[in-house]
């Protein structure tokens, strides 16, 4: 491979699929624990009770609007109010990043490797000016 800016093309396409990489990791780390039932309940309720979602129709801010409604209940039927989720889920980071990490470089390869086998296709193929052969000695 040629080298580019003093770094080889490989070292370069590495550290692309890197940045685009940790990004998506950081997201889907955040996100994924918050998608799981067991994952959210563990987040917005102490332990010993049980995470209770509704969606209620309100009425003052605009007709027919919907709110989604959680709270937590323990074995007595007390109501808790339910813990920032947001906050809860960076809890999980540290736990689930690296496995977050390596499912996004893999996914980032997936897409990265076909674009760059696909772009040196089309430059040899169409943007590379191949000798033509003179017949005939002019």
């Amino acid at each position: 491979m040629k080298p580019f800016l003093g770094c080889s093309g490989f070292l370069l396409f590495l550290l692309v699929v890197v940045l685009v990489a940790i990004p998506l990791a950081c997201i889907a780390t955040v996100a994924v624990p918050l998608i799981d039932r067991n994952n959210l309940q563990e987040i917005a309720c102490p332990p010993g009770t049980t995470l209770i979602t509704s969606w209620e129709e309100t009425t003052y801010t605009r007709p027919g609007e919907r709110v989604l409604n959680a709270y937590c209940e323990d074995a007595q039927g007390n109501d808790f109010q339910a813990n920032d989720l947001g906050y809860g889920a960076l809890k999980f980071f540290p736990k689930y990043f690296l496995y977050s990490l390596g499912a996004s470089f893999i996914l980032t390869l997936m897409v990265a490797v076909p674009l760059v086998l696909i772009f040196r296709f089309i430059k040899n193929k169409y943007f590379t000016k191949h000798p033509t052969s003179v017949i005939g000695g002019m």
